[in-house]
């Protein structure tokens, strides 16, 4: 009876392929029209804050090759690196630290860094798009 090591084989095969079918659909993307739970509503922000995020890190580097001198791009590169640092900041104060809050936190967090980021790159694009004296230098 070599056809039941066979089928055995088939069927663990068939049951495997079930397995990952099901793990693809939980890896859908999600329905960010309408989340369904904390979790879509996690990921929906999270693709949200994204988006944004890299719309400044393409202004940012537009604007770093329109620099023309080290001293220039470090002021700016600081900058930069301070407006990171006072907008996760003032997230963290208007949202609260992660451990007093439940599994929204992701999404109340994420929002608020993507209204900064949305913030922030009104003021990269101005700088991008100037082209007067009293553009930044």
């Amino acid at each position: 009876m070599k056809t039941q090591p066979i089928f055995i084989l088939v069927f663990c095969v068939w049951v495997l392929g079930v397995s990952f079918g099901a793990l693809a659909a939980d890896e859908a993307e999600p329905n960010c029209k309408s989340p369904s739970n904390q979790l879509e509503m996690n990921e929906c922000t999270q693709q949200a804050f994204a988006k944004q995020d890299e719309k400044l890190n393409r202004l940012y580097r537009q604007q770093l090759t329109k620099l023309e001198t080290p001293a220039v791009k470090e002021r700016f590169e600081k900058s930069q690196q301070q407006w990171i640092k006072f907008r996760d900041a003032s997230c963290e104060y208007e949202i609260g630290p992660r451990e007093e809050s439940g599994s929204i936190w992701p999404t109340l967090q994420l929002d608020c860094m993507r209204v900064f980021t949305e913030e922030r790159i009104k003021h990269l694009q101005y700088y991008v798009d100037c082209n007067e004296d009293q553009c930044p230098h």
